[in-house]
């Protein structure tokens, strides 16, 4: 699993839900199908790099965005099975 830079202790809570927002936001492009894009996984692990949590479902998550491609094949995560790793994480970063 890869570090998270942590947050600094100067940072408000504040930031972090935004951060929270921003994340789920972009998790919610891949579920209703708007973004599926290689890049919308580069995205989504760089707006994850910025959460000290290391909670393992955000591991997980981040760890098949390492290896996402739309159409998948070989040891690649595809749609389908980002699409169930996403809709597994974002009913936790809701709360």
């Amino acid at each position: 699993p890869r570090q998270r830079a942590s947050r600094t202790p100067s940072e408000p809570a504040g930031k972090t839900t935004m951060k929270y927002t921003a994340l789920i936001s972009h998790l919610e492009k891949f579920t209703s199908g708007t973004d599926r894009s290689l890049e919308w996984a580069q995205d989504a692990e760089a707006l994850m790099e910025e959460f000290e949590e290391c909670e393992q479902m955000l591991d997980e998550l981040q760890d098949a965005l390492s290896f996402y491609s739309p159409g998948g094949g070989g040891q690649l995560v595809d749609e389908a099975a980002m699409l169930a790793m996403v809709e597994k994480v974002l009913p936790s970063l809701k709360v």
